[in-house]
């Protein structure tokens, strides 16, 4: 395993305005290494963390005006998608990398994953008390969000927001991109280690059952 690769010209590239240079410049520059590492760490994540699954780098196949703000290789059950399922993410935005558990307002599980964090909102806190826990719900892509106390209390609220029509789980950490610059795949995995427990929270047995 060796380092992600990316530059400065990589976070700048999201501050291209135009919405075809800029992903003229997405395709060109971040997403085959994206693909890169996404191989890379699939491997890993089987090897050293016991975890099946599926690398998808983000096409942003449904814009067609605003250009994306960041972009990604997702892993998640499923071989053929991934936003109808809970999923880790590594992440690049103009502001750094970022290692994410994500459930869309896709996922049809939302509601029993929900119900799952809830259960398990006493004990969640004491997995993530030593990593800066950051939430990306609403996060407006300039730099990083701030870091939050990830308690039982905040879990509870992330469980209601699952709850409703439209919601959504977006939750992290990330690096400036002063580190980002530096960082290795082993440190990538090390992060998706953390965030695994969560990981498994969002991926239920229906979800399984729907990925094979």
């Amino acid at each position: 395993m060796g380092k992600l690769g990316f530059a400065n010209e990589d976070f700048a590239l999201f501050r291209i305005p135009g919405f075809e240079e800029r992903m003229e410049a997405i395709a060109g520059r971040i997403r085959p290494r994206l693909v890169e590492i996404g191989e890379e760490l699939q491997a890993e994540m089987l090897k050293h963390l016991g975890v099946h699954v599926f690398p998808h780098v983000a096409k942003h196949a449904r814009r067609t005006v605003n250009p994306p703000d960041e972009t990604w290789v997702a892993f998640g059950p499923s071989k053929k998608a991934y936003k109808k399922f809970g999923y880790m993410a590594l992440v690049i935005s103009e502001g750094g990398i970022h290692t994410r558990v994500v459930v869309k307002d896709e996922n049809e599980d939302r509601l029993a994953i929900a119900s799952a964090i809830r259960k398990k909102a006493k004990q969640l806190p004491e997995l993530y008390h030593d990593l800066e826990f950051r939430d990306y719900d609403g996060w407006d892509y300039r730099g990083l969000p701030k870091v939050v106390e990830p308690n039982a209390q905040f879990w509870v609220a992330k469980a209601d927001r699952l709850d409703t029509k439209l919601g959504v789980l977006d939750v992290g950490t990330g690096w400036p991109i002063e580190e980002a610059r530096s960082f290795r795949t082993e440190e990538i995995l090390s992060a998706f280690e953390a965030l695994l427990p969560l990981y498994k929270l969002t991926v239920n047995v229906s979800s399984v059952a729907k990925a094979a």
